[in-house]
């Protein structure tokens, strides 16, 4: 049986979210560091990565080199371009529904 909290959260699906208080966000703006080329974040005047810098940097390298010995460069390069799309596509359409303002075809 669901819960009370659930069956409201449920019944609140397309709505646009409420800005909450509860938590303080720090603001930053993004940058590409020169040196590196990388994503980071400027917040106080201290630079820090983005998450996708982190996971890039500490992804298994040696697997990734094997898939792609495995299936082919071509393919694994048409691959890794779906999945850059799917992945953008879904960061747009999670933005469109937590701001409110509609969704973005997903197809």
């Amino acid at each position: 049986m669901m819960e009370d909290t659930d069956i409201l959260e449920y019944e609140n699906i397309g709505r646009k979210i409420k800005k909450s208080n509860k938590y303080s966000y720090i603001r930053g703006k993004q940058l590409t560091d020169p040196g590196s080329g990388t994503r980071v974040y400027d917040i106080d005047n201290s630079r820090l990565p983005s998450v996708t810098t982190i996971l890039s940097a500490t992804a298994n390298k040696e697997f990734l080199k094997k898939w792609q010995a495995k299936v082919g460069e071509e393919e694994a390069e048409r691959i890794k371009n779906v999945s850059s799309a799917r992945g953008t596509c879904m960061h747009k359409f999670l933005e469109h529904y937590v701001r409110g303002t509609g969704c973005v075809d997903l197809t």
